[in-house]
């Protein structure tokens, strides 16, 4: 199951690129033939100054809807990669690790941690016990075992919990992190740094001071280039902005 989910994982952060790439080639076509129709428009003897200077209005206008309709299909696909990618990512996190040990080194633990709770419970010096828990410990790193132990810790550490002894209370804390260091497989660290990039799920597609930016600017103007990292957010507010002026001319 954990290859699976690494599998399509790797699946669909290959999905974001292609969106990435898709987005820069959007760009740059856009560019080429905004500037190619805009050049032949400036070349036409049949307009005049004014003709041409509408003429090219309405085809920067043609090309910023075809511009912003095409990175909000690139964004949604975009998004709909990294949200997969964040739950396979917090599903891996939070499954329990494979079991790599033999049933009798299972049974044995717990026999061992059955002991430990009873012996922590009844000792009647809070610091000795402290220890008990830390030797214990550190016999089980393995992440089978280090994950068990977890789940139990804040029963193992219930008896001591109360104690008003802060060296006590950082010691059980610190050896608590300890263990919950040994829980994290290479596939979790894995997961862990994939959910990180993907609390961050922006499609960058140009830098307002790149030259790329300018260049975009240039050909479909530099509100519709803005809205290049965030198509969805303009759109609505485009059609937001036409309803109400649509209201307001009714009223």
């Amino acid at each position: 199951m954990t290859k699976q989910k690494l599998s399509l994982i790797e699946k669909h952060l290959e999905g974001v690129r292609e969106q990435f790439r898709l987005a820069k080639e959007l760009q740059s076509k856009t560019i080429t033939e905004a500037r190619a129709d805009y050049f032949d428009i400036e070349k036409d003897p049949l307009l005049s100054l004014e003709g041409k200077k509408l003429e090219r209005a309405a085809m920067q206008e043609v090309y910023q809807k075809q511009f912003l309709n095409g990175m909000q299909k690139i964004k949604k696909d975009h998004t709909a990669h990294m949200q997969q990618v964040k739950q396979l990512a917090m599903e891996l996190l939070a499954a329990e690790p494979e079991i790599n040990v033999s049933d009798a080194s299972i049974k044995a633990f717990d026999s061992a941690l059955s002991d430990l709770k009873t012996r922590v419970l009844l000792h009647p010096m809070p610091d000795k016990a402290v220890g008990l828990i830390e030797d214990f410990t550190k016999q089980y790193s393995e992440p089978y075992f280090a994950n068990k132990i977890v789940s139990e810790f804040h029963t193992l550490a219930a008896p001591l919990a109360s104690s008003t002894n802060q060296d006590i209370k950082s010691r059980l804390s610190q050896t608590y992190d300890n263990v919950k260091q040994h829980t994290m497989t290479d596939d979790k660290t894995y997961a862990q740094s994939i959910l990180s990039m993907a609390d961050n799920p922006q499609l960058i597609v140009t830098q307002h001071d790149a030259p790329a930016f300018e260049a975009l600017r240039d050909v479909i103007g530099r509100e519709v280039a803005q809205a290049a990292n965030d198509p969805v957010t303009y759109l609505s507010k485009k059609i937001e902005q036409e309803e109400n002026v649509e209201c307001e001319n009714e009223d």
